[in-house]
């Protein structure tokens, strides 16, 4: 457990050094990598709220949750 989480705490550390555009790449890298982690999927909704850009927090939230709800369905 312990190896996600702070897997997760790197990744996140890593984005909150970087400018917008570098957090925005760092996020969608820690996407790819931990799909399953919610930490990530809302910290780059707020990146994207932060920074005004609204239209990109709904599409991260509905991917977040279809993420969620198909790797449930594939248990």
């Amino acid at each position: 457990m312990c190896v996600c989480v702070c897997r997760t705490q790197l990744w996140l550390a890593l984005a909150r050094l970087e400018s917008y555009d570098n957090a925005r790449k760092v996020l969608n890298k820690a996407r790819e990598h931990i799909p399953t982690d919610r930490q990530i999927w809302i910290t780059a909704a707020k990146l994207e709220e932060a920074n005004g850009n609204t239209s990109m927090v709904d599409k991260i939230v509905e991917r977040g949750a279809l993420v969620s709800v198909l790797l449930v369905t594939s248990i």
